[in-house]
């Protein structure tokens, strides 16, 4: 399926490579590689090592060293797909002037930051307009890089620390997510794969792994708030819906940060929605629909739409107000601010001559384009999986983020450069790994998730 895209996209781009803006590799962003070093050795060993030692230590290890350690093992294996390149290759993507640290210096004053940000999105007449990231964000992935040059760690080794940190701390997440929606075995099966999948590739150069991280871990929170039965002990006094608020209100304040990273983010609506919706009970995870002993779709309605779910998505819904409230009480309005970068993606900065547009993109390339693209960061695994599908709650993450991705590819904005922009959904979509039958194909899948990823270091200089 994979493989049919990307030669579908590619026959269709020999045509208008011209307009894609994609260098010479598309559908993924990059140029081929021209130059071989010794650096090319390093993902080939840590693909070997990862091979031959991380199918036992999923194994043995017990759940929380195995959390742990699989965001060790993600943030290694994304540094050494980016040693390719040398030490440089860590901080190269994120030195060109597009990027947020370009921008770093420019903010003086905190205090009035938020409040002027949408006048430098579009319009040149008050000061040079933000880099090409910056203005197409929220003022938040900008502000994040200035905190930490404002607490001493400037500079590009400490931004893109906190990119691959951020990118690391997604995994966990996800994993501890799909074992509460397909249980103990199906998170232990997920755990092979997540973290050494080839979305590890963008993880240690873009900023779009920081957000996918602040996203999981939202959604997680979000998700285990409602389902008490596995969050908290039995309930004393109150204890747990307390402990159920707490959670639910980390959830909405990690999803309502991600308003103010992207602008594409707020598409994780439709995750959110269906992981307290459809979160387990107190029999656990299993499938979608009216248990065995109850069929009756009524009464199973009533449990999905029970207080113990309604709850924490409403306590979430509050603190993502709350947000922008106090961002537009300090000067922001959201949602002035996303006409404005919708206007600059779509026409360009006034002050660029030519402007970098991206309305010559031909949508109708990008519609094919953006899932082949998608499915590179996936892999071979992660599309294998769709052969065994199966009847289960577990499908609830990869379902919602298709919608979502679905729904950004609809809006006409995101053309091209997805390999990143996804990123926060791809991981979404990654615990279908789950489905594949381990024991009998699990090491061959996993050489081929590998190799994928160190093909495309090797043979793809890529812009991120």
């Amino acid at each position: 399926m994979a493989g049919a895209l990307v030669l579908g996209c590619h026959l269709a781009g020999v045509r208008i490579a011209g307009a894609l803006h994609l260098g010479q590799t598309y559908p993924i962003a990059g140029s081929w590689r021209s130059t071989v070093t010794g650096w090319l050795a390093v993902p080939v060993v840590a693909g070997g090592l990862a091979y031959w030692g991380w199918p036992r230590l999923v194994r043995r290890l017990r759940w929380r060293p195995l959390l742990a350690l699989s965001t060790v093992v993600a943030a290694g294996w994304s540094v050494a797909l980016s040693l390719v390149d040398g030490p440089a290759g860590l901080t190269a993507p994120l030195a060109p002037y597009q990027q947020y640290p370009h921008d770093v210096p420019r903010v003086t004053d905190l205090g009035d930051y938020l409040a002027t940000f949408a006048r430098h999105v579009v319009d040149p007449a008050n000061g040079p307009v933000w880099a090409v990231h910056v203005g197409g964000h929220p003022p938040g992935a900008l502000g994040l890089f200035v905190l930490l040059d404002r607490i001493g760690l400037g500079g590009l080794g400490w931004a893109a620390a906190l990119c691959i940190a951020g990118g690391a701390l997604a995994v966990p997440s996800v994993l501890a997510l799909t074992r509460l929606y397909g249980g103990a075995g199906a998170g232990r099966r997920a755990a092979l794969f997540v973290p050494l999948a080839p979305a590890a590739l963008w993880i240690a150069t873009s900023a779009d792994a920081l957000f996918a991280g602040v996203a999981a871990a939202g959604l997680c929170a979000l998700a285990f708030a409602a389902a008490p039965a596995v969050t908290t002990a039995p309930a004393r006094g109150g204890r747990s819906w307390v402990g159920r608020g707490l959670l639910a209100a980390v959830g909405g304040f990690a999803l309502g940060s991600c308003l103010f990273l992207s602008y594409g983010l707020s598409l994780l609506v439709l995750p959110a929605i269906a992981v307290v919706l459809f979160a387990p009970d107190a029999a656990g995870p299993g499938g979608i629909g009216p248990s065995r002993q109850d069929r009756s779709a009524s009464r199973w309605l009533r449990g999905t739409l029970s207080p113990q779910r309604i709850w924490p998505l409403l306590i979430g819904a509050v603190l993502v107000l709350a947000l922008l409230l106090a961002a537009r009480l300090a000067g922001f309005d959201w949602w002035h601010g996303l006409s404005l970068a919708a206007e600059r993606t779509r026409t360009g900065a006034r002050s660029v001559h030519p402007p970098t547009v991206w309305q010559d993109r031909p949508t109708w390339y990008f519609l094919l384009a953006n899932p082949a693209a998608l499915a590179v960061v996936l892999g071979p695994a992660t599309i294998a999986a769709l052969g065994f599908l199966r009847r289960s709650r577990l499908l609830v993450l990869p379902v919602a983020a298709a919608l979502a991705v679905l729904g950004a590819l609809v809006s006409d904005l995101s053309k091209a450069e997805v390999e990143r922009i996804y990123l926060p959904f791809a991981l979404l979509m990654l615990p279908l790994t789950a489905m594949l039958p381990v024991r009998r194909y699990g090491r061959l899948l996993l050489a081929v998730q590998l190799g994928w990823a160190v093909l495309i270091a090797l043979t793809i200089e890529t812009w991120w």
